[in-house]
C-alpha cells in the first residue's frame, strides 16, 4: 500500500475526493498515473474504495431492441403472407359459394318448371 496526494480529478477516485485529498492504494492503478504523487508519511483524509466501473448499457439496449425489432418484422412477414393467404382463401370460398347459389337458382327453376312440363300434353307421351 502506498500513500498518495490527488492532484488530479480526472480519474475514478472515491465518491468526494477532492485536489489535495491524501489516499492510501493498494499498488499502481493504470488510471492515477499522472493524477497523484507521493505522500508517504502524510495522514490519510480520504479511504480507497475501488472504483465503480460505468457500464455503458447503450450497446447492450441497442442490441435487445434490434433483437425485438427483428422478432416483430418476423411476426408482421408471417402475419402477412397469413393474411395473403386467408385472402386466397376468401376468394375462393365467394366463388365456390357464386356456383352453389347459380346452381341452386337452376334447380329451383328446374323445378318450378317440372309441374308445368308435366300439365303440358306435349310431354305426356300423347302423340
Amino acid at each position: 500500500m502506498k500513500k498518495v496526494r490527488i492532484t488530479n480529478l480526472k480519474a475514478p477516485w472515491p465518491k468526494g475526493a477532492k485536489v489535495g485529498d491524501i489516499i492510501k492504494m493498494p499498488g499502481h492503478k493504470v488510471w492515477a498515473v499522472g493524477k497523484c504523487e507521493p505522500a508517504d508519511g502524510e495522514k490519510e483524509t480520504i479511504e480507497f474504495a475501488e472504483p465503480e466501473v460505468a457500464v455503458d448499457n447503450s450497446k447492450v439496449e441497442a442490441d435487445a431492441m434490434k433483437v425485438a425489432l427483428d422478432a416483430a418484422q418476423e411476426k408482421v412477414d408471417t402475419l402477412t403472407i397469413e393474411l395473403t393467404q386467408l385472402g386466397a382463401a376468401k376468394a375462393t370460398l365467394e366463388a365456390q359459394l357464386e356456383k352453389c347459389q347459380a346452381d341452386l337458382e337452376a334447380a329451383q327453376k328446374a323445378k318450378a318448371e317440372a309441374p308445368k312440363a308435366e300439365a303440358d300434353p306435349k310431354h305426356h307421351g300423347k302423340r
